[in-house]
């Protein structure tokens, strides 16, 4: 069964992970496609490429501090999580 990504068009998404070798693409994706995309990155997360983009970026923190909460209650989430395993880059 394969989805197509048009099918988040104008949706909210959050994004675990997104500033990983598979979270980047995965983001890029859902943003060119319509999703209104929410991203969680470290504090040291080097944006890169996705910083231009229009994207919500919840960083170094809990999503539930200052205003992250809200800004998901506004309708239905649908979550995306794109984390790897700690140390597995490359192999």
């Amino acid at each position: 069964m394969s989805l197509s990504l048009d099918a988040y068009a104008d949706k909210l998404v959050l994004v675990t992970g997104a500033t990983g070798f598979t979270g980047r693409v995965v983001t890029r994706k859902l943003v060119e496609h319509g999703a209104k995309v929410r991203a969680i990155a470290r504090q040291s997360s080097i944006l890169g490429d996705l910083e231009d983009l229009d994207i919500k970026w919840f960083r170094g923190r809990s999503i539930r501090s200052g205003n992250g909460e809200k800004s998901l209650r506004r309708g239905p989430v649908h979550l995306q999580p794109c984390r790897g395993i700690p140390g597995s880059h490359g192999k």
